[in-house]
């Protein structure tokens, strides 16, 4: 038996979304954030469904105005009715609404979303910080270096993380603050971060020890690439395990070696006895990994290796792609 098809046309959604049942205006709503046509009727559309007094429908709504922004449509009819979102009074259309600021680089733009930063909610002080560094970070550093002492961890890492481009003494000093007063470890490791994009690091000895943990080391490694400290590689290459042990975080260790030293022995023998046996997830890393950073002859050795495995015929199409990427860097 053949399911109902969810699709909808836009002259069916524009037709519900003024005058359709509860579910069918929600429906409308979600569906035409995809339009790629009549989209000043969409547009004006998806306004009024922004007072509509069924809940999901205006966070539908707004959703869709920011989907067709994001794809170019920005016409005075949608920053309108983003405007008009800013007065809502529901958290989840509001975060939206101030997500939408940075679509519309102007002064009005940077003061609307600083005052945002006050707001009782996460979500909204979250989104309000993430524009702010999207419109101006270095501008906004002031507004920024206040939410580094917010009282939710997530905020403070979206500061952090803003904050990393913006090179001056307070700015570092009030990561460093931070990196000593904030309890949550991913909001730490954001600090850590935009402090060695400064070239600062303070938050080393925190990163090294999160590299080995397989929730965090995706998220530290990248910031102790930006750390230029000899001492880093080999605290890395003993996080590293025998081939048989080797785990996805493993082989991210590995790609921060390599990316700081081409002939790292270690990660490159981790590689090569990985290869020969492994996990199809852990096969897939490692290809993408030779594909990255692999330098020849051993990039293509483990390339030939997996492509002979069991996991050969699986990854046929992305063993491929790593050689022709491995080769061109290689090019006489």
């Amino acid at each position: 038996m053949l399911l109902p098809s969810i699709e909808i046309t836009i002259e069916a959604a524009l037709a519900d979304i003024a005058n359709g049942s509860d579910q069918a205006r929600k429906r409308a709503a979600m569906a035409l954030g995809g339009s790629d046509s009549k989209l000043d009727d969409v547009t004006m559309a998806l306004r009024g469904a922004l007072s509509d007094n069924v809940t999901d429908v205006p966070r539908h709504a707004i959703r869709s105005l920011y989907e067709l922004a994001t794809r170019g449509h920005r016409t005075n009819n949608v920053k309108s009715a983003f405007e008009e979102a800013l007065n809502s009074k529901d958290n989840e259309v509001l975060e939206v609404a101030v997500s939408s600021l940075r679509f519309f680089p102007t002064p009005q733009s940077f003061e609307q979303a600083a005052n945002f930063t006050r707001h009782d909610s996460a979500a909204v002080r979250y989104a309000a910080v993430v524009t702010l560094g999207a419109l101006d970070a270095t501008g906004a550093r002031d507004h920024l270096r206040k939410m580094l002492k917010d009282k939710d961890s997530e905020v403070v890492g979206a500061a952090a993380l803003a904050l990393a481009d913006a090179s001056d003494a307070d700015t570092a000093k009030a990561l460093k603050q931070a990196l000593s007063t904030v309890t949550s470890v991913h909001a730490s490791i954001d600090v850590a971060y935009a402090l060695a994009c400064l070239g600062d690091s303070a938050g080393k000895e925190l990163l090294l020890s999160k590299a080995a943990d397989p929730e965090f080391a995706w998220d530290a490694l990248p910031a102790l690439d930006k750390i230029d400290d000899d001492d880093i590689e080999k605290a890395l290459a003993a996080h590293l395990p025998n081939a048989l042990a080797a785990k996805p975080h493993h082989i991210a260790i590995a790609r921060t070696l390599l990316l700081r030293n081409q002939s790292a022995e270690v990660a490159i023998g981790l590689l090569s006895k990985t290869a020969k046996k492994c996990r199809r997830g852990v096969a897939a890393i490692v290809i993408d990994v030779c594909g990255e950073v692999g330098a020849l002859p051993w990039g293509e050795s483990i390339l030939s290796s997996l492509e002979s495995g069991k996991h050969g015929s699986f990854f046929q199409e992305e063993i491929t792609e790593a050689r022709q990427k491995l080769r061109g860097r290689h090019v006489d």
